[in-house]
């Protein structure tokens, strides 16, 4: 089963772009602080070297995109920005993607 999401799709200008970007950007990092924290307290280390690299990898990303929208501010530049979020339902004792549990008009309901 598939599902996509279309979370961001429009023209922003670069302070609204840098705001909704920061923002979901923001989120994943405190998202993965959150279960390094947990990782951590569990004593479990299995996840801690992903968790760790993935929030570097978006701090330094949240830090470029921060650099250009701020050099393109009062420029009248705008942003055309998408973003599309797949779900997929995968049943782990498998390893497949699960049929359809539910129906797409159900879904929408």
């Amino acid at each position: 089963m598939e599902y996509n999401v279309n979370l961001v799709r429009s023209t922003y200008n670069s302070l609204e772009a840098e705001e909704i970007l920061m923002e979901l950007i923001g989120h994943k990092i405190n998202f993965l602080n959150q279960k390094l924290f947990g990782e951590n307290i569990r004593g479990k280390g299995e996840n801690t070297v992903h968790y760790k690299r993935r929030i570097q990898e978006l701090k330094e990303e949240k830090k470029t995109i921060g650099i250009l929208l701020k050099s393109l501010y009062g420029k009248g530049i705008q942003f055309k920005m998408a973003c599309n979020i797949e779900i997929q339902v995968i049943d782990p004792r498998e390893g497949r993607e699960q049929d359809a549990l539910v129906t797409n008009e159900q879904l929408k309901q």
